[in-house]
């Protein structure tokens, strides 16, 4: 890992840390709260493999993940495009909702999941 100066005023320290290995895309923060330094938060979530579904997304073909979330205080979950940059793009309606042991998007229609074994 190689420190690399950045002048961005998200970053709390003034580098990062990349890998210099050839075909490493693998950078870290400084966590100050932490006092280490962390991988990307997407790349943390892509770590714990159980928010994964078997199925794409229908926009750009990315595993579908698990998100949950709080509305008027009931716990939910719905699924969504796992890559970041998509949702914030072209994927930005992938929402399925869960509803009666199935998942549902008011754009693509129903998804039906396999019963999770036991």
């Amino acid at each position: 890992m190689t420190k690399v100066p950045s002048r961005s005023k998200k970053m709390k320290a003034k580098h990062f840390l990349k890998c210099s290995g050839a075909a490493c895309g693998t950078v870290m923060f400084w966590n100050a709260k932490a006092k280490r330094y962390e991988l990307p938060q997407t790349q943390r979530q892509a770590l714990n493999s159980e928010l994964f579904t078997d199925h794409p997304c229908p926009v750009c073909g990315a595993l579908l993940e698990r998100y949950a979330y709080t509305k008027d205080g009931q716990d939910k979950v719905m699924l969504r495009c796992s890559l970041l940059e998509n949702r914030r793009g072209k994927c930005k309606e992938v929402a399925f909702f869960q509803s009666r042991g199935e998942f549902w998007s008011p754009k693509f229609g129903t998804l039906k999941l396999p019963e999770p074994q036991v």
